[in-house]
């Protein structure tokens, strides 16, 4: 059956496991042969790569929202994009590869088409223990200051200091003059007739 690229089809059962008697692929009306379907391999092989794209940006944009991400997070996020992430893996537990179906596009891709970025390998190693979300709040960065911020040396003036006056008290004590003020006296005015007796 290899040798001649037979194909069969089985019936599973709710838990996957196989049912029944196995039926050709040339026994189906649509013929869903192999040969046939390598075909159709290859014509939406070009015309899936119009969206890889637009794949790999709907990707990367849930790898920005994180500084470290795990791997029950990332197909959460993925599965929110209309993504769906395979990780194909052995018995151990080892990931050998990894296939992303855009069901916007309806497309699948598996990791080493998009780039080395998201084969199975780049993939795992980009894994963390924990989801750490990215902040773009700024740190406050300490300001700069030229002023000095020790207390115990006194600050530099360059004004000379106000000497100590006590204007009021200069001016209430002297409220009465040191000298009495000289006033003219007036001149009497002598009547007519009036002359000096001897």
């Amino acid at each position: 059956m290899f040798q001649k690229k037979g194909l069969i089809y089985f019936l599973l059962d709710t838990q996957g496991n196989k049912t029944g008697v196995p039926i050709k692929a040339s026994a189906f009306y649509c013929k869903p042969t192999l040969r046939n379907l390598e075909k159709k391999f290859e014509k939406n092989h070009e015309k899936r790569a119009p969206h890889k794209n637009n794949l790999v940006t709907r990707i990367d944009k849930v790898f920005n929202k994180y500084d470290s991400i795990t791997k029950n997070t990332l197909i959460a996020e993925l599965q929110k994009n209309s993504i769906s992430l395979v990780l194909r893996q052995n018995a151990q537990g080892f990931v050998y590869g990894t296939t992303f179906i855009d069901h916007q596009n309806k497309t699948v891709f598996n990791g080493s088409d998009l780039g080395k970025a998201y084969s199975a390998k780049a993939l795992t190693n980009r894994f963390g223990n924990t989801d750490h979300s990215k902040t773009y709040l700024k740190q406050v960065q300490p300001q700069i200051t030229y002023l000095k911020t020790d207390i115990d040396q006194p600050s530099k003036t360059y004004l000379e200091p106000i000497s100590p006056t006590n204007y009021l008290k200069d001016l209430l004590g002297k409220s009465q003059p040191d000298f009495t003020p000289m006033i003219p006296r007036k001149k009497k005015k002598r009547k007519k007739g009036q002359g000096f007796s001897l």
